[in-house]
């Protein structure tokens, strides 16, 4: 039986990630070796799940499917024994014919769709007596109008909720966080700069959304997976001016402090908070680095000018 797939970089219709084909930019999961682990975790960039991408899969028991996935295809998961539970994510809206079937250990169907995916004879040969559907608050109604979905025996009503993390580099901080926050609902996170710092980088899950921030805020849109949120801080050049009148700048950076615009040979002197000399010499490079101890206070001067920075 296949253990894995492989695929040369230049094939320009196929790749593979992890032993698991799929089309070139990883956006269809085409299939996954029968020999496969018993848990997988679908990437993020894939939206839809390929025919039969998982059938006889036997030795599978759990697999994650990322919000953003709009399509499980036919026989997705057709006579995989193993899975006992079985989640499908806000972003569904379709599923393919018997993408569920002789699953005979399967108690619990979770579909976090607000409204119910269309369905064709997608979940067969499964006792849907004992197997128990959970579904979001709110939409017991549209599930027990929709074909398949209402001829579950027990429905269940929940309120999902998903995890909240977040990173922040030296130079500010990030307010507003909850550790966790409810499905459907937004979140207004608040990131704030030490005093010499702004703002340099926003991560959401992945996503660059730096431009995106409007007066050191920004606002999530309706929650339907966990949230990863990673900051990063910058040090405002201080416009330092040499005897030349060319502005020097000194920002703070990944454990180094950097200095733009001073003359070759003119002297530099670092500081402790506490008045100790930490570090001195003469510029030598356009743009001079500096490597120093995190997360302490330093005063940086050139000629008669002095500056404060926070790494």
């Amino acid at each position: 039986s296949v253990s894995e797939y492989k695929v040369a970089e230049d094939n320009q219709a196929f790749s593979s990630e992890d032993g698991v084909l799929f089309n070139k930019d990883k956006s269809i999961l085409i299939c996954y070796p029968i020999s496969g682990l018993r848990y997988y975790a679908i990437p993020t960039s894939v939206d839809s799940i390929g025919h039969s991408a998982f059938s006889y899969c036997t030795l599978l028991d759990s697999v994650y499917i990322p919000n953003g996935v709009r399509h499980i295809g036919d026989f997705s998961f057709w006579y995989c024994p193993l899975l006992t539970k079985f989640e499908i994510p806000n972003s569904v809206s379709s599923l393919g014919g018997g993408i569920i079937s002789y699953s005979d250990k399967l108690k619990a169907i979770v579909c976090k769709a607000d409204i119910p995916p269309t369905t064709n004879n997608s979940i067969t040969n499964v006792n849907r007596k004992d197997c128990i559907l959970y579904i979001p608050k709110g939409s017991l109604d549209a599930y027990l109008k929709a074909e398949e979905w209402k001829d579950f025996g027990t429905i269940i009503e929940c309120t999902y909720s998903y995890s909240v993390n977040a990173t922040s580099s030296v130079g500010g901080r990030i307010e507003g966080l909850m550790s966790s926050v409810n499905q459907g609902e937004t979140l207004t996170i608040r990131m704030i700069p030490d005093d010499g710092f702004k703002i340099d980088k926003v991560n959401i899950n992945g996503k660059d959304i730096t431009a995106e921030i409007i007066n050191d805020s920004y606002e999530l849109p309706p929650v339907y997976e966990d949230v990863s949120i990673s900051v990063m801080f910058k040090g405002i050049e201080t416009g330092i001016t040499s005897p030349g009148k060319t502005t020097i700048g000194i920002y703070a950076e990944n454990g180094s402090v950097f200095i733009s615009g001073a003359k070759p040979g003119e002297k530099v002197f670092v500081h402790n908070i506490g008045g100790s000399l930490i570090y001195s010499g003469n510029i030598a490079n356009e743009i001079e680095r500096i490597n120093l101890s995190p997360n302490q206070i330093y005063l940086i001067t050139i000629g008669n000018k002095s500056t404060k920075v926070k790494l």
